[in-house]
């Protein structure tokens, strides 16, 4: 599998630095994934920094690829939380099509572990407890998120919390024919099961169980069976649950070990049903019970 150094060789256009599309003027490359380049540009009418996501030729070329990239920006348009990164504009200019989105300065969830190490419990469960209210509020309108893992969780500099890359995002009521069978679409090693063997059939207890799977690699600052063949890690998911946190230095409480087996188990009807009921059972009062916020993270960006 192509690491993103090498996914952005492929899809980087160095001639689109300081060309302007649909009035935003391209800066620099700041990120890049299945279904493009990230650059930071500028928003001229309005002054201000956007994330910039272009689509490159050979997959606009694509028709079903050119759909699903026109998806994720109607998916993003149709989220508003402010713990989810917001959708600004689409559009294509000479044959170009683009996705301007929300531009958030800070670092990644996955970024901070690397560069910290493990999160203090408290801190990792703030951090989940956001990104779960940004998927409540996917999951009310019909969406589900399928690529949820901290490289897609975004910390700002003043320590509010963002939910990002909603381009495998699913509706509930419309496939659109995107997704075929027996294509897990996502992240393996955060991944359900379920949705590893046929993305089709994804729901919201796949976005549950990664989420736990994003919390137990908080925790730990170990990504959970890495190295690991697809094959036999999809194995490893039906079979056993994750490592245990006992022994971990400092301890991690009994019920947010015990909140973590359940929301990750095998099958998902042994799971939590909903991102809320796994808050609640990490003691986390939800939106229900309080004034929707976003929900600091206790440490801001160095």
């Amino acid at each position: 599998m192509p690491n993103r150094g090498s996914i952005l060789v492929q899809t980087l256009n160095i001639d689109l630095i300081g060309r302007t599309l649909g009035g935003f003027e391209i800066r620099e490359p700041i990120g890049a994934g299945g279904m493009g380049t990230v650059y930071q540009a500028r928003q001229q009418g309005m002054d201000r920094l956007v994330a910039l996501k272009v689509l490159p030729a050979h997959l606009a070329a694509n028709p079903v690829l050119l759909e699903r990239f026109y998806q994720e920006a109607r998916s993003a348009a149709r989220l508003d939380h402010p713990n989810a990164v917001r959708a600004i504009a689409v559009g294509e200019q000479d044959g170009l099509h683009y996705f301007a989105m929300e531009y958030v300065e800070g670092e990644s969830l996955a970024r901070r572990i690397a560069r910290r190490g493990r999160l203090a419990e408290a801190d990792a469960i703030a951090t989940i407890a956001a990104v779960g209210e940004a998927l409540e509020a996917a999951h009310a309108v019909g969406m589900v998120h399928r690529d949820v893992k901290p490289e897609n969780v975004l910390i700002t500099r003043d320590g509010r919390v963002k939910l990002a890359d909603l381009g495998l995002v699913k509706r509930l009521d419309q496939d659109l024919g995107l997704t075929q069978a027996g294509k897990g679409l996502g992240t393996m090693t955060y991944m359900a099961p379920e949705q590893f063997k046929d993305a089709k059939h994804a729901d919201a207890r796949c976005d549950v169980y990664a989420l736990g799977v994003t919390l137990y690699t908080a925790l730990t600052g170990v990504v959970p069976w890495a190295g690991v063949e697809p094959l036999e890690m999809y194995k490893r998911k039906r079979r056993e649950p994750l490592p245990s946190l006992r022994g971990a230095s400092p301890p991690v409480s009994e019920k947010t070990e015990a909140a973590i087996g359940r929301a990750t188990r095998p099958e998902p009807t042994d799971r939590f049903p909903r991102v809320s009921e796994f808050l609640r059972a990490l003691g986390v009062a939800t939106a229900a019970s309080r004034p929707r916020r976003s929900i600091e993270s206790p440490t801001a960006v160095e």
